[in-house]
């Protein structure tokens, strides 16, 4: 049984990622595109394919038409890219298929959002603070000076995680800082 949550660089709406404010997110699709293009290759040619990201993301990111920037950045077409072009509003079948956020005021157990100020996934974790919080709940919210996955993201958000996991399995909620909300 789930006995508490603890939530690092996500969200429950991935729509605002990839079409924020209803825009294409080119930077943020274009990128989870290639890195999914790549995640099986043998550690030696996935590490040259890393190392050519940036610049493949960059010259895709430049061409247009924009139907053939994944072709661009990966070397063939990527059907969840197009699925996002052809995906324009948050209703569209593809968005719901991976939207939860109508279910996240309603989870019983204590929460904990762990996020950056320069991480894309801030806003729509924001909406998943205020969601438990406006249901009367006391969800716990970590925001600190760090990118998606920064070294910096990635130490607090460990640290953060045990200090509140440790709270969550003794029940002593008094050991964590007072404010339930850190920035």
């Amino acid at each position: 049984m789930l006995s508490c949550l603890v939530i690092q660089n996500a969200a429950s709406r991935v729509y605002d990622i990839f079409r924020p404010q209803g825009t294409v997110g080119l930077a943020n699709l274009l990128n989870w595109v290639y890195l999914q293009s790549i995640r099986y290759r043998p550690t030696g040619r996935l590490y040259t394919a890393l190392a050519r990201r940036r610049r493949r993301v960059a010259k895709a990111s430049a061409h247009l038409p924009l139907t053939e920037a994944d072709t661009i950045a990966t070397g063939k077409p990527y059907p969840f890219f197009q699925q996002v072009l052809q995906s324009p509003h948050p209703d569209d079948a593809l968005w719901q298929l991976a939207d939860h956020s109508s279910t996240v005021g309603s989870v019983e157990v204590p929460i904990h959002l762990i996020g950056g100020w320069y991480d894309f996934f801030l806003d729509p974790q924001l909406n998943d603070y205020v969601s438990p919080f406006r249901a009367g709940k006391r969800p716990y919210l970590t925001i600190g000076p760090w990118s998606h996955r920064s070294t910096d993201a990635i130490r607090a958000g460990y640290s953060e995680t045990m200090h509140w996991f440790n709270a969550a399995a003794t029940d002593d909620w008094m050991s964590l800082r007072s404010k339930p909300v850190y920035v």
